[in-house]
């Protein structure tokens, strides 16, 4: 009986000491399971935020969803390059119905850990690079192609840590890789909600509300996406090289084509079917018009290489579509400086062979003219300067840069027209003149490639043309039978008009024997006037608003 108690004692104790090893074991897996990494107390750097970013980002892309998704986002081409800016799609809805940050968030520790790595920068940014025939968003194989990713830094090192599924390696951003790479990358089209920008620039939202602003309104494309990216094919000639405001105004006034254009200071035909001349010597300021760039071309195939060329090994493949920018420096009457600054977004798969130029330089149409400015030159004087640069953002840097114009005295007051400044004759009438100087700083970026400046003057020609050619054609009746032609050339508009003033009063023998002529401008154009600052040329048209 006693041995009965001791073996029921024994086994009662060997149970309970399992029962305590089981609670004992439970309350470890349990406290195992629910501890959770201290994501808040955690810190990154901006650099270090990037790098654990494009970790996740690279084993992410195992995930075909991932893959479609940051394909279609890219092809948006929301600020006018391929660039997929996280915080604004990151709450969008994917294939699979996940979020793009749910979706991104089972490759890392949550969602948490996710915000608290991409928070570091709001304007953090997937791009999807133009590698050749390689790889690029259009024709990226999303069945088999899994890219590896790769970190971009604004410190212009030349090294990039590059993450694969079971690879961390360099590459260079000299040296374009032979495989598919995307790219994590500080968005440079965008400045932060809280930066300071200009007024009427437009910028991006998300959810959580007001997300960053574009630098220039040239590179929002958030309201024009389309889900395909269809290359515009650009004929060379295809831009208003002879439009009618040009050809008018250096027929009227050959010798200053702005003062026609800007104060109608010239001739032209009046009249029925223009069978008389007017002549005008003074105007007021023509407000519709406008200085506008319409074309830029760089001066040297080198020089393009030098800021970066997306279809070439030389240059830094992971910067994208060119960022030009335009700063546009006025001095008025009373010496104060302005500066207005304009950015252009140049598409690579846009950029031409200028076909008249035997050593290939390529050249960039506008599909929309950067307006510059209505040219009042009572106000601004007779020159405005242009500096040129490749924007890479950088460290914020400031430079002087000196302007000066000359202002004529040749203005009157209209009294009639509410006190309308009245030019009279054309450039200085031979009237005093005055010159203002100033200088003030522009700001730029450490990284920024310089392109030179220009000086733009209120007397630069538009046409290379020497010549005006006319076809007179007369005919005994109005119709073309018994029709002789005449060819004539003329270096001056004033030798043109003082023919055609010949010829509508029957006073030129040639059209003295006819009872109906027709006068046909038959000028070749030809090459327009471009401002060349060494490394870039700008072709500078005045244009109306009402095109």
């Amino acid at each position: 009986m006693e041995l009965f108690y001791l073996r029921m004692n024994v086994k009662q104790s060997l149970l309970l000491l399992m029962t305590m090893c089981l609670f004992f074991s439970s309350c470890g897996s349990e406290e195992t399971e629910f501890v959770k990494p201290d994501v808040e107390n955690v810190v990154f750097s901006k650099k270090e935020a990037m790098d654990k970013f494009a970790i996740i980002l690279s084993k992410a892309l195992t995930d075909k969803n991932i893959r479609e998704f940051i394909k279609h986002e890219a092809l948006k081409q929301v600020d006018n390059d391929y660039d997929v800016i996280y915080h604004y799609v990151k709450n969008e809805k994917m294939a699979n119905g996940l979020t793009f940050s749910e979706g991104l968030a089972k490759f890392c520790d949550g969602e948490e850990f996710l915000n608290k790595v991409a928070n570091e920068d709001n304007l953090l940014t997937i791009y999807v690079p133009f590698i050749d025939s390689t790889f690029s968003a259009e024709n990226w194989k999303i069945e088999t192609q899994i890219p590896s990713v790769c970190v971009r830094n604004n410190d212009n090192e030349d090294n990039l840590l590059l993450f694969g599924k079971d690879e961390q390696r360099f590459l260079s951003r000299k040296q374009k890789p032979d495989f598919p790479v995307l790219v994590i990358k500080s968005n440079e089209r965008l400045a932060n909600a809280n930066a300071v920008t200009k007024t009427n620039s437009k910028g991006l939202s998300n959810q959580d509300g007001f997300l960053a602003y574009f630098l220039d309104d040239s590179f929002d494309n958030s309201r024009q996406i389309s889900t395909k990216a269809a290359p515009i094919r650009v004929s060379f000639f295809r831009y208003p090289e002879d439009s009618e405001l040009l050809k008018r105004a250096f027929l009227g006034n050959k010798e200053c084509v702005r003062d026609f254009i800007y104060y109608g200071i010239g001739s032209k035909p009046s009249g029925e079917s223009g069978t008389s001349i007017a002549t005008s010597d003074k105007g007021t300021l023509n407000t519709n018009n406008r200085e506008r760039i319409v074309s830029v071309e760089f001066c040297d195939p080198n020089v393009f290489e030098h800021v970066k060329d997306g279809f070439d090994p030389i240059g830094d493949w992971t910067d994208g579509n060119l960022e030009l920018c335009f700063d546009f420096i006025f001095v008025d009457k009373s010496e104060k400086p302005f500066n207005i600054q304009k950015f252009l977004s140049v598409r690579n798969d846009q950029l031409i062979v200028n076909p008249s130029n035997p050593t290939g330089t390529l050249v960039y149409f506008l599909n929309e003219p950067i307006e510059i400015f209505n040219w009042d030159i009572y106000t601004y004087g007779n020159m405005y300067k242009i500096s040129v640069s490749e924007y890479d953002p950088g460290t914020i840097i400031e430079k002087t840069v000196n302007h000066s114009s000359t202002f004529g005295m040749n203005f009157e007051y209209n009294a009639g027209v509410d006190l309308d400044v009245v030019k009279v004759g054309s450039k200085y009438a031979g009237s005093v003149t005055n010159t203002k100087q100033t200088s003030l700083k522009i700001q730029s970026t450490n990284n920024s490639d310089p392109l030179g400046d220009v000086i733009v003057n209120f007397f630069d020609p538009i046409y290379l043309t020497d010549k005006i050619d006319i076809e007179v054609l007369g005919t005994y009746r109005p119709s073309p039978f018994g029709a002789e032609t005449k060819y004539l050339s003329f270096s001056k508009s004033q030798e043109l008009w003082t023919f055609i003033g010949r010829a509508i009063k029957g006073e030129d023998e040639f059209c003295s024997r006819f009872n109906f002529i027709w006068i046909v401008d038959r000028t070749v154009y030809g090459d327009m006037y471009t401002s060349n600052t060494g490394m870039i040329k700008l072709k500078i048209q005045p244009g109306s608003l009402s095109k």
